[in-house]
């Protein structure tokens, strides 16, 4: 009975994961060398001549509920997915791009699958960079995450976007960290961070910030919208007599 059971709990592990096709927006045609990565960046894959790819063999107490998935390829613009993974199940995640050229375009030339089971348990920090003004990605630069006097750091890649690996967040529990683009002049942006989970931070050259949990757990709460007073209605003219 043990060895179905460990049997059974290892066969789970590796089917645990996410599997799907690439193609062309304009010719369906398939998209070979496509780079899918389940962000932060600990797993990647790559596109066969089908447009076909398969990721799986993720750690079953490390599967976050909500994953996000970003796909790549040069002379595409870059797609996202966004998926409910289980332990035990292989979800399916097709992406379409679509045919880009100069800022919109991923400048991601060669695909190299990586399968880093260690790192996935940890926290980490990801999204992307924007320039406010042009609303283009911001290529290149370093991003830095500060949680009081701890910090982490890392770079842009070729398509403006990060992954900071912050291990359990400088704390057992969650807190507030702030996110900067290092020597850029965008203003620093507040997120929460909680050990072992995964936060989205998108950043924009404006100081605003598009902050998300990759887990439905310890979901930052949105600041309270302020409203105008409301001014107190004139009473109204009396006509007629009594």
């Amino acid at each position: 009975m043990a060895l179905v059971f460990c049997g059974g709990t290892a066969a789970a592990r590796a089917e645990t994961g996410i599997e799907g096709r690439v193609i062309n927006a304009q010719s369906g045609a398939p998209i070979a060398g496509a780079q899918v990565t389940l962000m932060p960046g600990t797993h990647v894959a790559c596109t066969n001549a089908d447009g076909r790819y398969r990721l799986v063999g993720l750690p079953l107490r490390e599967v976050d509920p909500s994953a996000h998935v970003l796909v790549r390829r040069a002379g595409y613009a870059p797609a996202s997915i966004q998926l409910s993974l289980a332990p035990g199940a292989v979800q399916r995640g097709d992406a379409i791009l679509r045919s880009a050229s100069g800022a919109a375009a991923s400048r991601v030339t060669a695909c190299a699958p990586r399968r880093d089971n260690a790192a996935f348990g940890h926290g980490w920090v990801f999204g992307r960079v924007v320039d406010a003004q042009s609303g283009a990605l911001v290529r290149s630069g370093q991003v830095v995450v500060a949680r009081g006097d701890v910090r982490w750091s890392g770079r842009l890649d070729a398509d403006g976007f990060y992954g900071i690996d912050i291990g359990n967040g400088g704390s057992p529990q969650g807190g507030n960290a702030t996110v900067q683009l290092v020597g850029s002049g965008h203003a620093p942006i507040s997120v929460y961070v909680l050990p072992g989970f995964h936060t989205v931070a998108d950043m924009f050259g404006d100081g605003r910030s598009d902050t998300r949990r990759a887990s439905p757990q310890a979901r930052p709460r949105p600041p309270s919208a302020t409203r105008a007073p409301r001014e107190r209605a004139r009473p109204r003219a009396r006509t007629g007599r009594r």
